[in-house]
Order: C-alpha cells, then structure tokens, then sequence
C-alpha cells in the first residue's frame, strides 16, 4: 500500500503528539499526586488548627464565632509561623497558644516578653483565653492529642475565672456547680500558674478556689505602649470620651444622661465622642454627641480620638479595663465605676475618679443573684426603668463639674495618667513579670 504526500505529516503528527503524550504522562501523574498531597496537607491542618478552634470557640462563645475563619485559623498556626520566624533559639522556651487579635493581648506581638518558641520545640505553653484541652468537661470529647497537650507545663491566662471549669462565660451558676472541674485542673502538676488581669480580678478568682492553689493564681496588668505628650489648646471645647462595644452593661445611658445636664448648663463649652457600634436604633442622642459607629477602633483614629479627649468617662457595671490602659497612656483622665478592679487602673484623685454603682456583676451577686449573664443584664435594665442607677450619673456630674472648674487639677490628672501608666502598664513592666512567671513555672 502506498502512502500519499498529504498523509505524512499527518502521521508525523500523530507521532509526535504520541512522543509528547509519552513524556508528559509522569509528569501529569506527578502533579496529580502532588494535588493529592497538597489537598490532604491542606485538610490535615484544617483538622489540627481549624476544626479544634471552631469547636472551642463555639464552645466559649468567642466573639469570633459564626464566621472569620481566616482569623480563627491563624491563631494557632500563625503563632507557631511567626515563632519560626523570629526564633533563634536560647532559654527559656515558651510557646505563646490561642493568640487572638484583641488590643489585651496585641502587645504580645509588638513588645514580646522574650521570641517565643514554636510549640513543637517548646519547654512551657502559655495559653491566652482557652484551655490546653476541652475534654473531660463533658462538653467536647478528648482526643489522644489534646491529652498530649495537656500533660505538657503550661500556663493558662484568662479573663474570666468561669472558663475554668469549661462552662460557657455567661452561664455562672453552671459555672460555681463545676468548681470540682477548675479544683482538678489547677491543682495538676502541668498546669503552672493562672493568670488574670488585676488584683481585683485573682482576688474575685480565688473566693471560687480552695486556698491551697491560691498560691498558682497571678496577675500581670495588661500593656500598651506609651504615647507622646501633645498640647491641648485651653480654649477648645471640653471633650468627654466613652467607648463601649455594648451599650447597656457599659454604662453608656448613664454617661449620655451626664452629658445632657453638663451640656444644658455649660452650653457648646462641653461636648461628647461616643465610640460604639451599639447605639440602639433610634435611640436619642443628646446634642453635641460625634458618635462613630465602629466595632473597633483603627490605630490612626484611637490616637485621634484619645489626643482629642480631656476624660475618658467609663461606666461599666461588668468589665472593663482596656480603655482605661489606654487612657493612661495617652495621659487621658478616667471616671469609672468602682468594680472589683478597686483602684487597679484609677486611683482616686491621682489619675481620676470613681463613682460607686448599686451593682456590678462580680460581687456576692455572682452565680446567685444572677444565674447567668443575661440575668445580669436584665437586672441593669430593670433598675435603670426604675431610676436606681440615676446615682451614677450625679457622681459623675460632680466629678465632670470639679474638672471643669479647676483646668489646673485636669492637668495635674493627666501627669497622673502618665506616672500610673509608666509604674504599672507599659510593655517592659509587664514582660519583666511574666518572664519573673515563666521562670518560676520552669522551676529557674
């Protein structure tokens, strides 16, 4: 049979397509199983980093929960990325867990005790709001690795003493009927010491303990750098601050009734910055009020907003510390209320002034009075429909008023801040007393 001209290249062409085929093959297998790899890599981190915190969060009702996964998923794996980075080597070797994006904890990246450890290679764990593990707490079963990770030396460091116990923040009778759960894991040998953030927080810590692991239970003050000094012309308006990512709770009814009587007597002299993305809809806001409705405060405008400030005024009735820190940084006088903090982050005349409240969650009230936080909440309510919380807001007008009066004392209040911030809240107090902790804990 005989083969036309215009049928070579045709052939040519098959063969070649062939001889191609034949040398991409491996390499198609090659990618093929590299793809297989790559997605069973991908899915075995997911498992180790990603499952494990969604699981948790749910659990602690983190307000991460219900979606910012890139978020959740770089807090643990993030923290062990960043350490291989900046790590080289030496003692001891601590590994910083659960790191989250919270302006508490931020300085633990932009001013770090010491260059943590990846966790892998670390002699300690410090875990910040969670718990090595959350088996045996009848809420998520244990795995093999989460006991692994628990028999490690580890630190824990929270807000909230409930957590403890592996109940949900809120749920505070739930929490004081499983104090066995806290007594067992504080008094095992792994766990080194407890951390919380005031003297009026490990003192409200340990009334819930047995005092043989009071001695495991510390503070450390929260940090934020120190700011430069800026002038304030005398003649602007008088600037009251407050912030509060929720509105009831943080008193923030009471600091905007304070201001209407301040504005009603002194006119445009005084006027108010509302920093809160909780400002119910419709709610009536006294004249004079610059509200921005933001969750959280960018840097450029925390700086704007602070240097623009003469008081923080800070009313809350559950918690709050993080604006004070800040306040003081930034040599911002503060009126807050007298909580179970004490005179932590105000001291009376020196940096500020306290006014006593009718309530606040963390008294005789706790797990009682209030079997959850909700009933707290509710309480609030009720006492400010029935006037009991108008007390609060003639405190505060008599302090706002002596302010005003005397721009002499405000000044001397600002270098009070200022002195208060350096002696207690600036990032190289805090890490000298956490590596004086992670020393103990590794027994140096």
């Amino acid at each position: 049979m005989t083969t036309s001209s215009r049928t070579l290249p045709t052939i040519a062409r098959a063969g070649a397509r062939s001889a191609q085929e034949a040398l991409l093959a491996p390499l198609r297998r090659a990618l093929a199983r590299a793809r297989g790899a790559h997605g069973a890599l991908r899915q075995h981190l997911r498992q180790r980093y990603l499952a494990p915190l969604e699981r948790d969060i749910r659990t602690l009702g983190h307000p991460y929960r219900g979606g910012r996964r890139r978020a959740i998923f770089g807090t643990t794996l993030g923290a062990d990325v960043r350490a291989l980075r900046t790590w080289r080597g030496g003692s001891p070797r601590v590994a910083m867990r659960n790191y989250f994006n919270h302006p508490i904890w931020l300085t633990y990246r932009t001013h770090p005790p010491l260059r943590y450890a990846p966790s892998p290679l670390a002699e300690l764990d410090h875990w910040v709001d969670n718990l090595p593990e959350r088996g045996g707490d009848g809420v998520i079963p244990a795995d093999h690795r989460k006991r692994r990770r628990a028999r490690r030396p580890h630190i824990v460091e929270l807000q909230h003493w409930c957590l403890l116990t592996g109940e949900l923040f809120g749920e505070w009778e739930r929490a004081r009927r499983a104090l066995p759960r806290a007594k067992g894991r504080i008094s095992a040998d792994e766990c080194r010491a407890v951390l919380t953030y005031s003297r009026g927080s490990a003192a409200h810590f340990r009334q819930f303990l047995d005092p043989e692991v009071w001695d495991k239970v510390h503070y450390v003050f929260p940090a934020y750098p120190s700011q430069p000094e800026t002038r304030r012309p005398r003649d602007r308006a008088f600037t009251i601050l407050a912030i509060g990512d929720r509105f009831s709770d943080k008193g923030i009814p009471e600091a905007l009734s304070a201001f209407e009587l301040l504005r009603e007597r002194h006119g445009a002299g005084v006027q108010m910055v509302l920093v809160s993305s909780a400002v119910p809809h419709g709610y009536r806001l006294p004249e004079g009020v610059m509200v921005h409705d933001t969750p959280r405060m960018r840097p450029e405008l925390r700086s704007a907003i602070y240097r623009s400030a003469d008081v923080l005024v800070e009313l809350s009735y559950l918690d709050s510390l993080t604006c004070q820190i800040e306040a003081s940084a930034f040599g911002v006088p503060v009126v807050a209320t007298r909580i179970h903090h004490g005179e932590d982050f105000v001291r009376e005349g020196v940096n500020g002034y306290l006014v006593d409240p009718p309530l606040h969650a963390y008294s005789e009230g706790y797990g009682r009075r209030w079997r959850t936080l909700s009933a707290f909440m509710a309480d609030v309510e009720i006492m400010r429909e029935d006037g009991r919380l108008r007390g609060v807001v003639d405190q505060v007008v008599d302090r706002l008023e002596a302010m005003l009066s005397a721009r002499d004392e405000l000044h001397d209040l600002r270098d009070g801040a200022r002195r208060l911030h350096a002696e207690r809240f600036a990032p190289h107090v805090r890490n000298e007393r956490l590596n004086e902790i992670y020393a103990r804990a590794l027994g140096r």
